[in-house]
């Protein structure tokens, strides 16, 4: 076997395996944050008039996200909410919802399905960005801050959406 032909092929082999361990890495979303056992998902945010498909400066805006509790043993809970997007932002929640117990998650902006008529809330809680400035664009993502109790703060890229209905 001659060593010309080996030395490329031992290069191929080397590059082939550097491809495939790549993707096998961690590769964290800008909409994912997931530090320890708390993790955000599905986040987005929309203007808080759906009929207008609009978003105006120092308008309010609607913040949906999934926050979801890995852990085991511990409650994890929703303290605060962030972004330089915005002047304020407004939890509308008890803080009894904010509160998730082991292995379970919140839903923000979205739909609740009560399973269980006793414990379950009636309505969804609501998070609203307050004064929204011009750098919230359709289309494009701003950093959004969750501030934990165990976690800490999460800080993700979150989607402005472009237009959550149409009008003819």
């Amino acid at each position: 076997m001659s060593t010309h032909f080996a030395r490329p092929a031992v290069a191929a082999a080397v590059t082939a395996l550097a491809i495939a361990l790549s993707g096998c890495s961690e590769n964290q979303s800008d909409n994912t944050a997931e530090p320890a056992d708390t993790s955000i998902d599905n986040a987005y945010i929309v203007p808080a008039f759906d009929q207008s498909c609009a978003l105006q400066t120092d308008a309010p805006a609607d913040l949906s996200f999934t926050a979801t509790n890995n852990s085991s043993t511990t409650t994890e809970t929703l303290q605060r909410i962030s972004t330089p997007a915005a002047s304020d932002v407004t939890i509308t929640a008890p803080d009894s919802v904010l509160a998730m117990e082991p292995q379970s998650s919140i839903a923000a902006g979205q739909p609740v399905e009560n399973t269980n008529e006793t414990t379950a809330p009636d309505e969804p809680f609501h998070v609203t960005l307050q004064g929204v400035k011009n750098t919230l664009q359709p289309g494009k993502s701003v950093p959004v801050a969750f501030q934990f109790e165990r976690a800490g703060t999460l800080t993700i890229n979150v989607a402005v959406d472009a237009c959550p209905t149409q009008k003819d």
